[in-house]
């Protein structure tokens, strides 16, 4: 989001909930704001000014912006995407059958990554389909959990797992150069 896009949707707020933002208040939503796609975003703050009658956190907005961005597939219809994409590129086109799958549903694109496009190709979806199950719905509340985040929230986790993948690496191989 830009920050014109960013001062049109504060504009909103301050006109609706009658409130000023002083330029700390400004920049600390703006971080929060940034990785926000505008459309996405104006389209929260209108559900939560026709529906909110008090002054909104920030937490409200990154809420109402997750529930109209996320049009969760439910575990049927991560199945179809799957059978769909077995259906029209074969087990061969593996490349272009996880493209096909990433775009519909990322949750989706995950797990068969996971658990290998290969497995669903030979049929075995009575063994697969109640693990797949199981983590569609831990990856849809994992992304819905990190859209959450403020960009440097999610750095700072990546920085940390790094960090812990090293020191396992050294303790693993006996490496201490971490």
């Amino acid at each position: 989001m830009t920050s014109r896009e960013f001062q049109v949707l504060i504009a909103g707020i301050k006109s609706n909930w009658n409130v000023e933002f002083t330029a700390e208040k400004m920049d600390f939503w703006g971080e929060f704001f940034k990785p926000l796609d505008y459309g996405i975003a104006q389209i929260a703050l209108k559900y939560l000014i026709e529906t909110e009658k008090y002054m909104i956190t920030i937490a409200h907005i990154k809420e109402a912006y997750q529930h109209v961005q996320q049009k969760q597939a439910n575990t049927i219809d991560a199945i179809a995407i799957v059978n769909k994409a077995i259906s029209d590129f074969g087990r061969y086109r593996h490349k272009e059958a996880m493209e096909y799958i990433e775009k519909q549903d990322p949750a989706t694109y995950q797990i068969v990554k996971a658990m290998g496009f290969q497995n669903f190709c030979n049929g075995e979806t009575n063994f697969i389909r109640p693990e797949f199950e199981k983590l569609h719905k831990i990856v849809h509340q994992e992304i819905k959990n990190n859209q959450m985040l403020s960009t440097d929230t999610r750095v700072l986790i990546a920085d940390l797992r790094g960090t812990m993948d090293a020191k396992r690496y050294a303790l693993t191989t006996g490496d201490d150069c971490y």
